[in-house]
Protein backbone atom coordinates (compact mmCIF):
# COMPACT_ATOMS: atom_id res chain seq x y z
CA UNK A 1 0.00 0.00 0.00
CA UNK A 2 0.94 3.34 -1.19
CA UNK A 3 1.60 6.07 2.23
CA UNK A 4 1.09 9.39 1.63
CA UNK A 5 2.58 12.44 3.99
CA UNK A 6 0.92 15.63 3.93
CA UNK A 7 2.65 18.58 2.63
CA UNK A 8 1.71 22.39 3.41
CA UNK A 9 1.06 24.51 -0.03
CA UNK A 10 -0.38 27.78 1.29
CA UNK A 11 -2.30 27.64 3.99
CA UNK A 12 -3.76 24.06 3.10
CA UNK A 13 -2.66 20.60 4.13
CA UNK A 14 -2.68 18.22 0.88
CA UNK A 15 -2.31 14.43 1.25
CA UNK A 16 -1.17 13.11 -1.97
CA UNK A 17 -2.16 9.16 -2.27
CA UNK A 18 -3.26 7.25 -5.49
CA UNK A 19 -7.37 7.47 -5.48
CA UNK A 20 -10.92 6.16 -7.11
CA UNK A 21 -11.57 9.37 -8.28
CA UNK A 22 -15.26 8.23 -8.12
CA UNK A 23 -14.74 8.06 -4.39
CA UNK A 24 -14.74 11.81 -3.55
CA UNK A 25 -17.50 12.40 -6.75
CA UNK A 26 -19.99 10.08 -4.83
CA UNK A 27 -19.63 11.64 -1.36
CA UNK A 28 -20.07 14.92 -3.08
CA UNK A 29 -23.02 13.79 -4.70
CA UNK A 30 -24.37 12.53 -1.10
CA UNK A 31 -23.52 15.99 0.33
CA UNK A 32 -25.79 17.74 -2.06
CA UNK A 33 -28.41 14.79 -2.74
CA UNK A 34 -30.93 16.85 -0.47
CA UNK A 35 -30.99 20.13 -2.30
CA UNK A 36 -30.99 18.24 -5.75
CA UNK A 37 -33.84 16.44 -4.31
CA UNK A 38 -35.20 19.45 -3.28
CA UNK A 39 -35.39 20.95 -6.79
CA UNK A 40 -36.42 17.60 -8.27
CA UNK A 41 -33.12 17.63 -10.16
CA UNK A 42 -31.38 14.74 -12.16
CA UNK A 43 -27.76 13.82 -11.14
CA UNK A 44 -26.22 11.59 -13.70
CA UNK A 45 -22.74 10.35 -13.58
CA UNK A 46 -21.82 8.81 -16.49
CA UNK A 47 -18.10 7.06 -16.71
CA UNK A 48 -15.57 5.19 -18.54
CA UNK A 49 -15.31 1.05 -17.18
CA UNK A 50 -11.61 2.12 -17.18
CA UNK A 51 -10.08 2.27 -13.64
CA UNK A 52 -10.20 6.31 -13.08
CA UNK A 53 -7.25 6.71 -10.31
CA UNK A 54 -5.59 9.62 -9.70
CA UNK A 55 -3.18 11.24 -7.48
CA UNK A 56 -4.60 13.41 -5.41
CA UNK A 57 -6.35 14.41 -1.98
CA UNK A 58 -9.60 12.86 -1.61
CA UNK A 59 -11.04 15.32 0.90
CA UNK A 60 -9.83 18.26 -0.99
CA UNK A 61 -11.18 16.47 -4.31
CA UNK A 62 -14.32 15.70 -2.76
CA UNK A 63 -14.62 19.85 -1.81
CA UNK A 64 -14.01 20.66 -5.11
CA UNK A 65 -16.86 18.54 -6.27
CA UNK A 66 -19.11 19.67 -3.69
CA UNK A 67 -18.17 23.51 -4.97
CA UNK A 68 -19.33 22.48 -8.47
CA UNK A 69 -22.57 20.44 -7.81
CA UNK A 70 -23.68 23.20 -5.19
CA UNK A 71 -23.37 25.71 -7.85
CA UNK A 72 -25.24 23.59 -10.59
CA UNK A 73 -27.75 23.06 -8.41
CA UNK A 74 -28.34 26.54 -7.39
CA UNK A 75 -28.39 27.64 -10.82
CA UNK A 76 -30.14 24.65 -12.30
CA UNK A 77 -34.33 24.94 -12.61
CA UNK A 78 -36.15 23.09 -10.95
CA UNK A 79 -36.57 19.61 -13.13
CA UNK A 80 -33.37 20.37 -14.29
CA UNK A 81 -30.40 17.83 -15.10
CA UNK A 82 -27.16 17.75 -14.20
CA UNK A 83 -24.87 15.06 -15.38
CA UNK A 84 -20.96 14.21 -14.33
CA UNK A 85 -19.13 12.87 -16.91
CA UNK A 86 -15.41 11.08 -16.12
CA UNK A 87 -13.41 10.37 -19.31
CA UNK A 88 -10.06 8.70 -18.91
CA UNK A 89 -7.79 9.69 -21.19
CA UNK A 90 -3.45 8.86 -22.09
CA UNK A 91 -2.36 10.63 -19.08
CA UNK A 92 -5.16 11.80 -17.35
CA UNK A 93 -8.83 12.15 -15.52
CA UNK A 94 -11.29 14.43 -16.99
CA UNK A 95 -14.67 15.43 -14.96
CA UNK A 96 -17.14 17.30 -16.67
CA UNK A 97 -20.25 18.54 -14.60
CA UNK A 98 -22.52 20.02 -17.32
CA UNK A 99 -26.39 21.37 -16.37
CA UNK A 100 -29.20 22.60 -17.89
CA UNK A 101 -29.23 25.68 -15.89
CA UNK A 102 -29.38 29.14 -16.96
CA UNK A 103 -25.52 29.58 -18.28
CA UNK A 104 -22.85 32.30 -18.51
CA UNK A 105 -21.58 34.74 -20.68
CA UNK A 106 -18.65 33.80 -22.45
CA UNK A 107 -16.83 37.36 -21.60
CA UNK A 108 -17.51 36.63 -17.88
CA UNK A 109 -15.53 33.39 -17.76
CA UNK A 110 -11.92 35.00 -17.21
CA UNK A 111 -13.30 36.60 -13.35
CA UNK A 112 -15.63 33.55 -12.41
CA UNK A 113 -12.91 32.05 -10.69
CA UNK A 114 -11.71 35.31 -8.76
CA UNK A 115 -12.59 35.49 -4.82
CA UNK A 116 -15.92 37.33 -4.71
CA UNK A 117 -16.80 37.68 -8.51
CA UNK A 118 -20.34 38.18 -9.97
CA UNK A 119 -21.44 37.40 -12.77
CA UNK A 120 -23.78 40.06 -13.68
CA UNK A 121 -24.42 39.03 -17.52
CA UNK A 122 -26.12 35.54 -15.69
CA UNK A 123 -29.88 35.39 -17.53
CA UNK A 124 -31.81 35.78 -14.37
CA UNK A 125 -30.63 39.13 -13.45
CA UNK A 126 -31.26 38.59 -9.79
CA UNK A 127 -28.92 35.77 -9.69
CA UNK A 128 -25.85 36.49 -7.78
CA UNK A 129 -22.58 33.95 -8.08
CA UNK A 130 -20.51 35.66 -5.69
CA UNK A 131 -18.44 33.62 -3.37
CA UNK A 132 -14.88 32.36 -3.40
CA UNK A 133 -16.31 28.38 -4.00
CA UNK A 134 -14.89 29.00 -7.25
CA UNK A 135 -11.60 29.97 -6.79
CA UNK A 136 -10.95 27.94 -4.12
CA UNK A 137 -12.06 24.82 -5.79
CA UNK A 138 -9.49 26.27 -8.52
CA UNK A 139 -6.77 25.90 -5.86
CA UNK A 140 -7.63 23.06 -4.87
CA UNK A 141 -7.27 20.80 -8.34
CA UNK A 142 -4.14 23.36 -9.20
CA UNK A 143 -2.55 22.25 -5.95
CA UNK A 144 -3.87 18.47 -7.04
CA UNK A 145 -1.64 19.02 -10.09
CA UNK A 146 -4.57 19.92 -12.21
CA UNK A 147 -6.74 22.53 -13.85
CA UNK A 148 -10.47 23.47 -13.67
CA UNK A 149 -11.82 25.53 -16.47
CA UNK A 150 -15.23 26.73 -17.52
CA UNK A 151 -17.03 27.25 -20.83
CA UNK A 152 -20.14 28.53 -21.90
CA UNK A 153 -21.41 26.64 -25.01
Amino acid sequence: MLSSTPTRHGLAAIDFQVLEIMAPVGRAIDVTAFAAADKHLIVRVIRDRKRTRVWGDSVRLEQVFAILLGNAIKFTPAGGAILINLAVSLNAVEVTVTDTGIGIAKDALDRLFKPSAQAEEAADAKCDRRGPGLAIARDIVRMDGGSLTAWCG
